[in-house]
């Protein structure tokens, strides 16, 4: 094969090389919803509680909560941190008990 039969200086530019490709744009968040009701959480929380608080099924709670970087199974605790910042995507504030 001579160098005119190959085909390296035809690439071009297209396809364009994936890392070339601009990052996606993260979508703007939408602001949390004012609090309408406060509640007493103690340190952990389990995840079937936070789902009877905000009235969600539990595997919609777990989603959320991966969504805020909180991975943990249906069976462990949430601390209360985590749970706070939970429940105020729903417009719950959370106080700690004593």
């Amino acid at each position: 094969m001579s160098a005119s039969d190959s085909d390296e200086g035809k690439r071009g530019d297209w396809p364009p090389p994936i890392w070339s490709a601009k990052p996606k744009q993260p979508a703007p968040s939408q602001p949390d919803p004012p609090i309408d009701r406060y509640v007493t959480l103690p340190e952990r929380v389990s995840v079937a509680y936070l789902a009877e608080i905000t009235g969600q099924g539990v595997p919609a709670v777990l989603e959320e909560l991966c969504r805020l970087r909180l991975f943990l199974g249906m069976y462990r605790g949430v601390e209360f941190e985590g749970a706070a910042k939970f429940l105020r995507k729903y417009g719950i504030g959370a106080n700690r008990a004593d």
